[in-house]
C-alpha cells in the first residue's frame, strides 16, 4: 500500500457549526488507486492542546491567524480576538511597539525570536514585564497560522545573573587566595633574606673574632719575646 501527499482543506464549519479542516490522503496498492483516508481536525482540539502547553513557570503557547486573531490561548476570553487590539483595550497606557513588530512578523509567516513588554494575564495587579518569544508558521493550504511560545525574560536572565555572580564571587575568592599567597611568599622571602643577612653577619662576626684572637695571641707572643730580650740585656749588664 502506498500513500501520496495529503490534501489539507480550508477551514470550514461542520453541520454542528464547529470549525474544522479535513486531511485527505489518497491510497494506492500496486499502483492502483484503492481509496482515500480522510480525517477531520477540529480547531477546538488544537486550541485545547496549545492552551495546555506550559513553558517554565508562567510561559505558554498561543496561535494566531494571518490577521492577528488569536486561535489558541490559555485564557479562553482572548480567543477570537485581535492579539494587539485586546491588549490595547485592556491596557491603553502601555507601549505595545515591540509586540506589534513581532505580530507583524508572525502574520507574514516568518520564523524567529524576539522580546517585548507585556503583562501576565493571570495576575490581579498587572504590571509591565519583559517577555521572550519564539514563533514559527503553520500552513494549512491557503491558511497561514503562527504559533508562538512565550516565557518571562527573568526565567532566562536570572540563572545567567546567578551564574555570573557565582563566577564573580569565585574570581574574587581566587584573587584573595592569590593575594594571600603573594603576601605569604613576600614574607617568606623577606624572612629568608633576613636570615641570610644574619648568617652573613654572624660569619663576619666570627671571622672578626678569629682575627682578634689571632692578633691577641701574636701580641702576647711579642710581649713574651720582649720580656725575654729585656731579661737577657739585664743579665748582660
Amino acid at each position: 500500500i502506498e500513500t501520496h501527499k495529503p490534501h489539507i482543506s480550508e477551514i470550514f464549519s461542520d453541520l454542528s457549526g464547529d470549525k474544522c479542516f479535513s486531511v485527505c490522503c489518497p491510497v494506492f496498492k500496486d499502483g492502483k488507486f484503492v481509496g482515500i483516508i480522510s480525517a477531520m481536525v477540529y480547531l477546538d482540539t488544537i486550541k485545547s492542546i496549545a492552551g495546555h502547553i506550559k513553558v517554565g513557570k508562567r510561559g505558554y503557547a498561543q496561535i494566531i491567524d494571518s490577521s492577528g486573531i488569536i486561535i489558541a490561548h490559555p485564557e479562553a476570553a482572548q480567543i477570537d480576538k485581535n492579539m494587539i487590539a485586546v491588549r490595547k483595550e485592556n491596557f491603553p497606557n502601555y507601549n505595545w511597539t515591540e509586540m506589534e513588530d513581532i505580530v507583524a512578523r508572525m502574520t507574514k509567516g516568518e520564523e524567529g525570536t524576539g522580546y517585548y513588554y507585556s503583562v501576565w494575564w493571570d495576575v490581579d495587579k498587572p504590571e509591565s514585564v519583559k517577555k521572550l518569544t519564539a514563533f514559527a508558521p503553520i500552513r494549512l493550504q491557503n491558511e497561514l497560522w503562527s504559533i508562538g511560545i512565550t516565557m518571562g525574560y527573568d526565567e532566562v536572565s536570572d540563572p545567567v545573573k546567578v551564574y555570573a555572580r557565582n563566577i564573580s564571587v569565585a574570581m574574587g575568592l581566587l584573587m584573595l587566595v592569590f593575594f594571600g599567597a603573594g603576601i605569604w611568599f613576600y614574607k617568606v622571602q623577606k624572612t629568608k633574606l633576613e636570615i641570610e643577612a644574619e648568617v652573613q653577619s654572624a660569619k663576619k662576626l666570627l671571622s672578626t673574632n678569629e682575627r682578634l684572637k689571632q692578633e691577641i695571641t701574636e701580641r702576647k707572643l711579642a710581649e713574651e719575646a720582649l720580656e725575654i730580650s729585656n731579661s737577657d740585656l739585664a743579665l748582660a749588664v
